[in-house]
């Protein structure tokens, strides 16, 4: 389709691609319920499981007292530390998945695959991470535990890059150990983005705080996409070793962020733990319990 109607082909490539889920997102506000209770199509013993699984996991499955939108609570969620620092672990999947996205074939093209096999060879490794994904949330939510799931991928994904800027001085010697930490990346980044953002809406027992703190979060680690995409250099092939520094420098960031927050929520817990039920039960009234949100003396975070 290169030169029809005078555009270009790669063009066409994101407008043909465009075109589809753009048309879907305007049907989607008729496809997505706001709560269990407003969907027609589920029996009132389906709607009461999906309540109780929702308060099970300390969020609420309808608006309540307090939870409404405002344009001073869209600015304090953006505000919100807890978030912020989420946005911090966001960016460690951003920024190497953005990079890896564009530049895989050609990093594998240049440990000297032919360009029809760098292109096969890129299935192995988002396998790995599609399974990762599914493992690491499957565990977190078998634990109801966060902080694990996220940092021991961000883990694996600082030793993969590490192998590769190590070996990649002599790609010819190491190209077999440098296909691993290749694979060995993208087990590390698929299970970021799931589980920070699972960590986030836990935390966040407001519906309304809760959607606008995850869009929030999603949107701010995203902007680290403009990084991954520019830092893997053509001239520094096969080395990269800007591109290798700058994610190396991104993850060690994320791992301090997911410590502070988990060492934060901790310390909150602990405080929280220190005032008796009986004594928060004839303080507050649960209404005014439920409008508290997060700062409820009986919510407790999500580690």
């Amino acid at each position: 389709m290169d030169g029809i109607r005078g555009i270009a082909g790669w063009r066409w490539i994101f407008i043909l691609e465009g075109i589809v889920p753009s048309a879907f997102s305007l049907f989607l506000p008729l496809l997505l319920p706001d709560s269990p209770e407003k969907v027609g199509w589920l029996t009132a013993e389906e709607k009461q499981y999906l309540d109780l699984r929702f308060r099970q996991s300390g969020n609420r499955s309808t608006t309540g007292e307090g939870d409404k939108f405002s344009w001073s609570l869209l600015l304090n969620t953006m505000l919100d530390w807890k978030i912020l620092l989420g946005a911090l672990m966001g960016m460690v999947n951003a920024a190497p998945n953005a990079a890896f996205s564009y530049t895989m074939p050609t990093v594998i093209n240049k440990l000297g695959f032919e360009s029809q096999d760098a292109q096969l060879l890129t299935i192995p490794p988002y396998f790995c991470g599609a399974v990762s994904s599914w493992l690491s949330s499957r565990l977190a939510d078998r634990f109801t535990w966060r902080f694990p799931f996220i940092v021991g991928p961000m883990a694996l994904l600082l030793v993969s890059f590490l192998i590769l800027l190590i070996l990649s001085t002599n790609v010819d010697a190491y190209k077999g150990p440098m296909y691993f930490a290749i694979i060995l990346a993208q087990i590390g980044i698929y299970p970021l983005l799931p589980g920070i953002s699972a960590w986030t809406g836990n935390n966040l027992p407001q519906s309304w705080k809760r959607s606008i703190g995850i869009a929030w979060l999603l949107a701010a680690a995203n902007t680290a996409c403009f990084i991954g995409t520019n830092v893997f250099l053509d001239d520094q092939a096969p080395h990269y070793v800007v591109g290798y520094g700058v994610s190396l420098g991104i993850i060690a960031m994320g791992i301090t962020a997911a410590c502070a927050l988990k060492y934060a929520l901790w310390r909150l817990n602990q405080h929280k733990d220190g005032i008796s039920e009986s004594e928060v039960l004839a303080t507050y009234t649960p209404d005014q319990l439920a409008a508290m949100g997060e700062k409820s003396p009986i919510f407790k975070y999500t580690l």
